[in-house]
């Protein structure tokens, strides 16, 4: 992942989900909405063989997973449309927690995705420079997946945010550049 978008850099990149999908479950489709939404890409599927059982054809998968689609499309387009930035000038204390910037975009907003890519409960220390990006000062972030608000502590040198991470799961939060 971290090589395909390296090498789109700010390119859109589509993946296209080869499976069965009747092994392919909600839980699964919410995985892997949630690494898009990481790494700034936009999923979609097609079928077990690339040829038969097409999962757009198939109302049962569609409507099943419809609402994963209204929730984490958006995200992903937001996302994505800002554009990936190479330097986040944003760290995690966390081995197992990763970022990635995007943006900012035609209205100025930055966007931080996080990754808790393991299969335990992490926390995380995130540091965001505030000078590189010419961050507005707030109060606190709110993570657009979840809708959990978290604190922000600001110094000189940038905000300081105690996040905690659900094994695998992935938050992104917007700030506002000046």
């Amino acid at each position: 992942m971290n090589f395909k978008r390296a090498l789109c850099a700010q390119k859109p990149y589509l993946f296209l989900m080869n499976t069965r999908y009747d092994e392919f479950t909600p839980d699964l489709v919410e995985k892997y909405f949630q690494r898009c939404l990481f790494y700034g890409m936009y999923p979609s599927m097609f079928s077990h063989n690339a040829a038969e059982d097409p999962y757009w054809r198939n109302p049962r998968w569609c409507n099943r997973d419809r609402l994963l689609f209204k929730r984490y499309i958006p995200l992903i387009k937001r996302v994505a449309e800002a554009g990936w930035e190479p330097i986040p000038h944003t760290t995690s204390d966390n081995e197992h927690v990763y970022v990635e910037r995007f943006g900012p975009d035609g209205t100025g907003n930055v966007y931080f995705t996080f990754l808790n890519d393991s299969d335990e409960p992490q926390t995380a220390t995130i540091r965001i420079a505030r000078a590189p990006l010419d961050l507005a000062g707030v109060s606190d972030v709110t993570d657009q997946v979840s809708g959990e608000r978290f604190p922000v502590r600001w110094a000189e040198e940038g905000g300081l945010l105690q996040v905690p991470f659900a094994p695998e799961q992935v938050r992104v939060f917007p700030l506002k550049c000046r």
